[in-house]
């Protein structure tokens, strides 16, 4: 045995070596093989040379440093950055691979300082002598069967004739498809749908290509190219039933959707990627004047990380073309002003600034501060969302090559991304009511390119990132570049609360959608026979559907507002004909009658109309029916003074407006890339410019209840669907700037999901089916809006209905076998900015007066990182965790200073690409530039996540309270991280223990944020299963510990919150007992009371020495004990 008197001593590797060599003596080293024949009082002979060998190898283990970089003359402590804590444990891994080595002296020891001064320590107690592969990875090649072009066309034209209703012999292949057909995008969904069931060898087509396509030549030429001619394929029979078809069956039961509030949510600091962009004369970025300074902050940063920096300057900017800020670009910025004269969006102008300057890599739109009252949308802040709109069209960023492709908007809407809790939230979030509201469709636009830009084989970094307008123009741009180089691309919205500042950063935050029951909430009073709803695009559609059901429930009064004329008198030739197909092709025989020639777009003007009528009518006798009173009006919803004129009147009879309900929108569904202005006003105009024209049309004092109808494209976003996604995100952040001003109104934006009813066919629900999108029924959803709008509580101001669209959830129903997710990089790196303010719950981690970064806190970083890096995995634990030199705050500094650790993540792919083994390393730069290891692993992750194993858990009926164990020096953990609630059993084979997290205030969690979905790391609950080794170790060695190392540790679900489980540690192997130092080898589970395995931990190691015996003492009894020791 060393003894550590000597070994604390002992600096250097060399010092140590030699100290344990001269602990052993000159003999020849026993062959592996040999057994001693008799036990024999002399100590074994050892080959010094392996003693040293031995010293290098641990060393290189528990510091992550190479073998190959080690000397012996290098100082353990100042070279190394091993303190006491790991030369025991080093010493000990030393002594567990030579059993034999003599015991060193710890006061021997204690005097060397280097490497090799221990190896001639070692070596000095004994006498010189003699003393691991890869696989293939096999590629398939899928090929498409041969298809009859001619039989390509045939299917089309038959189809569209179906689906049209005109016959195919007025088809024609020039024919446009939107403009002489009328065919939008979600009839063109249908009509392709249609022509891939019934020739289900047709390859799949992209909807980009798709997209561009105007006639039906044209798409029928695009299908054509992609199968080779061959025989004429004769039809066969239909695919396989859609599992949409048999899912509208009905069901006897009634059953609601499922619908979620908005919340912000905590989101842990960045890990940056690290890029190097002065490659071929430096990337290429065009950022946004915000006229506040922050852009040419941001500029500064750029150039000075080798960027070429363009920056446009509005001349609407605060509407008169000026800006607050009198910080100037610098000289290599190209600045570059834009705008016409009347202060408006020039296209042409940023189409040829893009055109004549190099390919970009990068584009930062930052939004100015703008402010506003009550409920506005300026024209200036219109122009400056169109203008990032016509950015992201032109800009072309997703071919970058220099670095990586981004996408980033700058928001001021009070670091909250405009979100409002109402009065009676427990989680108080107010609503900056200056901020301008227009900026929220910025939102809505990235989160739509995100949809667009990253499918198939294009990849581009997209993000909002919001500020309070109370950020100064440097931190912003210190913000913002922090954020552009974040590597998590799940995360498209975050904020930073700095309002409510617990350190110099601020909250970091994102919004998601909360799980919740629109059916049982408890009705108030607000609506009855005499409440009067002004309702747009309410008598036709799901809008007016809704609208019966509130005349169902409450008799109440409406002003149904549309754009379509209303006729009770139908035109003779469509009398009695109810079928589309029919209707359509009698609007043919009047028009020959007529002596006019028959063609798509005036068979359509002549049915429309009909349709309509009768739509119009059916809604107005349902709300009679069902008792309550209606009116219709036709007026432009855009045009505030028609809207005015049109309502006026009705009023007088029905009385004052009491309830809006905005129903109203148009769709122009097309890729970024083929949006124009036009388009973009269209859509804005009748969700923006209509809101208003209904809230002008009424006083808003008298408004008890808002409606908004908008749509999950707003807060999900949707391809296709940008200008779309802009407006309902705008509508979404009214909501909470009306309710914010109008306290006692019931206010609601709905995120609708898809409807089952009007432009969902059967079609599209098989591909929403597909893509895993739930289909909102026509009557759950409208129970669930009059459930919502009666409700006492308007508990939120936004809900969604139906569920999370963030992600395309599609799978290949062809091909049973599971998709293998891309990986673009093996090798990542990342760098993090680590602050103790930022990790409050650090002081209930503190060993005498230091705070130590927690063992799981480092695990969980890791997981983040690799999480990150590599998408579209799921972690089930690590390998071979070891601590190489902790992570500590020094309690003599404030602890606000920043430190930068790198994360060094090399991944191996496995088991043909399902799995991945990614070795990572946590590392930092000492003040003399010399790498530092902190803690390692090797991760796995998998392309699907594993389910719980059922434990086999007998629960003792006796406990013993656990709460002493941390105020009597067996833990030494604070409030936080107090989470063992009850011993149940204690013995020398193991322990169980009952635990549960105690609740931790959000600003407290930092970095580790805690959530309820049990795939993210819970480092309150697994930080209770070193706990238990702690405790085990005190108990029965009657030493304190801390961890070392970890062979293994698979996770199949985190603790969610509030959750009690049991901690069950069976020891493998121990030592120490009755000594000054010792060891625990255990195994641990985590389980729930449910009985399943949530977690299985195999070899945790902790080094237990009396050393610590104190540190684990409460200040107050250790300070008693030195008083008392001295007296």
């Amino acid at each position: 045995e060393l003894n550590p008197e000597d070994l604390a001593e002992l600096r250097t590797l060399g010092e140590i070596v030699s100290y344990m060599q001269s602990k052993v003596s000159a003999a020849p080293a026993p062959a592996a093989e040999s057994a001693p024949v008799a036990a024999v009082s002399s100590t074994p002979a050892i080959d010094t040379d392996y003693i040293q060998k031995v010293m290098m190898e641990v060393v290189a283990e528990k510091t992550g440093y190479p073998v190959d970089m080690l000397e012996l003359e290098m100082d353990m402590e100042a070279d190394l950055g091993i303190d006491s804590i790991k030369r025991v444990e080093i010493l000990g891994a030393v002594q567990e691979t030579i059993p034999d080595l003599p015991e060193l002296n710890p006061e021997d020891l204690a005097e060397l300082r280097t490497l090799g001064e221990i190896v001639s320590y070692m070596q000095s107690k004994v006498a010189p002598t003699a003393a691991t592969d890869s696989a293939p990875v096999v590629v398939t090649e899928i090929v498409a069967p041969a298809i009859d072009t001619d039989y390509i066309q045939k299917v089309m034209m038959e189809v569209v004739a179906e689906k049209t209703g005109y016959p195919v012999e007025m088809l024609e292949l020039a024919m446009d498809m939107e403009a002489d057909l009328g065919i939008d995008s979600i009839k063109r969904v249908e009509i392709l749908g249609a022509v891939q069931e019934t020739i289900p060898d047709l390859p799949e087509l992209n909807p980009e290509d798709l997209a561009e396509l105007r006639t039906l030549g044209e798409i029928v030429s695009y299908m054509q190219s992609k199968v080779s001619p061959t025989e004429p394929t004769p039809p066969g029979a239909k695919a396989n039933i859609p599992v949409a078809e048999k899912a509208t069956e009905a069901s006897a039961d009634f059953q609601g959707a499922p619908s979620a509030t908005v919340e912000l949510t905590a989101l842990s600091s960045i890990n940056k990627i690290v890029q190097d962009v002065t490659q071929q004369g430096g990337a290429n970025a065009l950022i946004v004047d915000d006229g506040t300074g922050a852009a040419v902050a941001l500029s500064g940063k750029l150039v000075k990380a080798g960027w070429n920096v363009i920056a446009l300057k509005p001349n609407w900017l605060n509407n008169e073309g000026k800006v607050n800020s009198k910080k100037t670009f610098a000289k290599s910025v190209n600045v570059i002003e834009i705008g016409n004269r009347d202060k408006t969006l020039d296209e042409t102008q940023v189409s040829d600034i893009i055109e004549k300057n190099e390919q970009l890599d990068a584009v930062i739109y930052l939004q100015s501060n703008n402010t506003v009252d009550a409920i506005e949308y300026p024209e200036a802040a219109k122009q400056g969302l169109m203008l990032a709109f016509v950015l992201a069209k032109l800009s072309k960023v997703k071919n970058a090559t220099k670095a990586r492709a981004s996408f980033m908007v700058v928001t001021r809407q009070g670091g909250t991304l405009g979100l409002a809790n109402n009065d009676d939230s427990a989680s108080q979030v107010k609503a900056d009511v200056n901020a301008d509201l227009v900026q929220a469709g910025l939102a809505g636009l990235v989160k739509t390119i995100n949809h667009e830009w990253n499918a198939g084989e294009s990849s581009v970094f997209c993000r909002v990132v919001d500020l309070s307008a109370k950020v100064a123009a440097d931190k912003a741009a210190t913000m913002i570049s922090d954020e552009l180089l974040d590597i998590d691309t799940s995360i498209v919205e975050v904020a930073y609360d700095t309002d409510n500042l617990s350190n110099n950063i601020g909250t970091r935050l994102t919004l998601t959608g909360v799980a919740t029951d629109s059916y049982q909430l408890t009705a108030g009073e607000s609506i009855n026979s005499d409440s009067v709803f002004l309702v747009s695009g309410g008598a036709k559609g799901v809008t007016a559907h809704c609208v019966i059901e509130i005349a169902k429930q409450y008799q109440s009064k409406f002003i149904l507002l549309g754009r379509s004329s209303f006729d009770d008198n139908e035109p003779s030739w469509a009398k009695g004909i109810t079928d589309e197909v029919a209707l359509k092709k009698a609007a043919m025989q009047a028009l020959i009658a007529s002596g006019d020639k028959p063609t798509p777009v005036k068979v359509t003007q002549f049915v429309r109309p009909v349709l309509a009528n009768r739509e119009i009518a059916q809604t107005l006798n349902a709300i009679k029916a069902a008792g309550g009173q209606a009116h219709y009006v036709a007026a432009d919803v855009t045009n505030s003074s028609s809207v005015s004129a049109a309502v006026e009147p009705i009023t007088k009879q029905l009385g004052e407006v009491t309830g809006i309900i905005h129903g109203a929108g148009v769709l122009a569904d097309k890729f970024i890339e083929q949006k124009t202005l036009g388009e973009f006003n269209a859509v804005y105009s009748t969700k923006i410019d209509g809101l208003l024209s209904l809230l002008a049309a009424t006083t808003t004092e008298n408004v008890k209840h808002l409606v908004l109808f908008s749509s999950a494209a707003g807060f999900y976003g949707n391809p296709g669907q940008s200008d779309y996604s802009i407006a309902n995100d705008i509508l979404n952040k009214t909501a909470y700037r009306f309710k914010a001003l109008n306290p006692t109104a019931q206010v609601l934006s709905f995120n609708w999901g898809p409807w089952d009813g009007g432009m969902v066919t059967p079609e599209l629900k098989r591909m929403f089916n597909d893509r895993g999108v739930y289909i909102i029924p026509l009557d759950a959803g409208a129970k669930l809006l009059v459930s919502e709008l009666a409700a006492n509580n308007n508990r939120c101001a936004q809900i969604l209905v139906g569920n999370d669209l963030s992600k395309d959830q599609k799978e290949d129903q062809a091909d049973t076998a599971v998709k293998k997710p891309q990986v673009s990089r093996l090798n990542v790196s990342v760098s993090k900015t680590l602050l103790a303010t930022n990790n409050t719950f650090l002081a209930d981690h503190t060993i005498g007066d230091d705070k130590v970064f927690p063992t799981v806190c480092a695990i969980a970083w890791m997981r983040d990182a690799s999480e990150k890096a590599y998408p579209n995995f799921y972690y089930q634990g690590l390998e071979n965790y070891k601590l190489f030199k902790g992570v500590i705050f020094d309690s003599k500094s404030d602890g606000s200073e920043a430190s930068d650790y790198q994360v060094e993540m090399n991944a191996e792919a496995v088991d043909g690409g399902e799995r991945l083994v990614v070795d990572t390393k946590i590392s930092s730069m000492n003040p003399k530039g010399k790498i530092v290891f902190h803690y390692g692993a090797q991760l796995t992750l998998v392309s699907q996540a594993k389910i719980c194993p059922e434990a086999n858990l007998v629960i003792p009926t006796t406990a013993e309270n656990a709460k002493s164990l941390y105020s009597n020096g067996t833990l030494f953990h604070g409030p936080s991280l107090q989470g063992i609630s009850e011993i149940l059993e204690c013995n020398e084979q193991g322990l169980l223990l009952r635990c549960q997290v105690p609740a931790v205030a959000a600003e407290m969690q930092g970095d580790f944020p805690l959530s309820n979905n049990g795939n993210q790391s819970n480092i309150f609950a697994n930080d209770l299963a070193y706990q238990a080794m702690l405790v085990w170790a005190k108990k029965e060695l009657g030493l304190g510990s801390l961890p070392s190392s970890t062979q293994s540790w698979t996770v199949f679900r985190e603790v969610t919150l509030n959750e009690p489980f049991y901690l069950q540690l069976t020891v493998v192997k121990s030592s120490g007992k009755g000594k000054q130092r010792g060891a625990l080898t255990a195994d641990i589970a985590l389980i729930s009371e449910s009985n399943e395995v949530l977690s299985e931990i195999r070899s945790a190691k902790v080094t237990a020495s009396a050393n610590l015996n104190d540190l684990f003492l409460p200040k107050a009894l250790t300070e008693k004990a030195i008083s008392e020791k001295k007296a």
